[in-house]
């Protein structure tokens, strides 16, 4: 005889059986359930999974997953540059069941000021105009850099973001201006506004180009100077230059 035992959500058995004349036998089966299938979905998809601790082949999405029915998994999901996302399931025999994650990515805040202001970019992309404030900055090492065309700036440097923390940078593009050479006495204008009569000390200024117009005491000579101040650079009045032409 065949004997074939079912039973829903358990995978049917068989069994031949012999039996003689008036013959007797007790028979005990043990029957296996259906496992569990989960699909697990991701967005972004490709996402490493665990369960139960244990790595499974393969990256999201992943579908009919054969699971152990009738008790709790753990399912974890990492991704590079995105918080490992985490959560708990149970399913019956031969049940289905469909999980889908949503990666948050790892990022950090970021505030840029700089004097004069700027132009901001994050591995060539430009962001914006300083001063700059985000709190969506991917985590990990990038490239900023800061450009004004106006006053010469072009300033790159690494830079390394860690989630959840606020970076802040601050930058002064500024060079000094030398009034050393000018004869006491001589009044003083920077960009038609008048600072002061000669001697006078060291002057920071913010990087660009400068007119210094020089007037004689009885203000009736007067000569018109242009000057550029460089990034940490001292540049020096020197009267004795042409007025068209500029000094730094």
């Amino acid at each position: 005889h065949l004997l074939r035992l079912e039973r829903q959500g358990y995978e049917p058995q068989e069994h031949r059986l012999v039996l003689g004349p008036g013959g007797h036998r007790r028979l005990r089966y043990r029957l296996k359930p259906v496992p569990a299938r989960l699909d697990l979905i991701s967005r972004p998809e490709g996402a490493r999974i665990w369960i139960d601790g244990k790595p499974v082949p393969g990256t999201t999405p992943v579908f009919s997953l054969a699971c152990e029915p009738g008790r709790q998994h753990r399912v974890r999901l990492e991704k590079d540059g995105y918080l490992a996302w985490t959560t708990r399931f149970q399913a019956g025999n031969g049940e289905q069941r469909s999980i889908q994650a949503r990666l948050h990515p790892l990022q950090g805040s970021i505030r840029i000021d700089s004097t004069p202001w700027t132009e901001v970019y994050l591995d060539g992309n430009h962001l914006g105009r300083t001063p700059f404030l985000s709190d969506r900055i991917p985590a990990g090492t990038h490239t900023l850099k800061l450009i004004n065309t106006e006053r010469m700036i072009e300033h790159e440097e690494p830079l390394r973001m860690i989630h959840g923390k606020t970076l802040k940078k601050r930058y002064s593009f500024t060079g000094t201006l030398d009034l050393s050479g000018i004869r006491e006495g001589t009044e003083i204008f920077l960009n038609d506004a008048r600072i002061g009569s000669a001697p006078l000390p060291l002057r920071t200024l913010p990087v660009g180009n400068y007119e210094v117009k020089l007037k004689n005491q009885d203000a009736r000579t007067e000569r018109r100077i242009w000057v550029r101040i460089l990034t940490d650079r001292t540049s020096r009045v020197q009267p004795s230059i042409d007025p068209r032409e500029g000094t730094s």
